[in-house]
């Protein structure tokens, strides 16, 4: 993996919420309940879990970043001590 920090942004910012989307619009459909009276609703909880994640992103990045490194570095120092 090249980078995992494209990983995570993708499945935070375009996973969950697409899967949610459907999920939550599927419930709606198999209930009888109306799927375009459930869609702004969905629609808005979308937009305040994408708000929440861009602030968490914001905040949790530079620990991504180190935590990365460090990864790294401690796959550097395993593949050394096993060749």
């Amino acid at each position: 993996m090249k980078d995992p920090k494209k990983l995570i942004y993708a499945t935070f910012h375009l996973g969950t919420p697409l899967f949610y989307f459907f999920g939550y619009t599927a419930i709606q459909f198999f209930r009888g309940n109306s799927v375009a009276a459930s869609i702004p609703d969905t629609l808005a909880i979308i937009a305040i879990y994408s708000f929440i994640m861009n602030i968490m992103w914001l905040f949790y990045v530079d620990k991504l970043d180190k935590a990365i490194n460090n990864d790294r570095k401690n796959q550097t120092l395993n593949e050394r001590e096993n060749t």
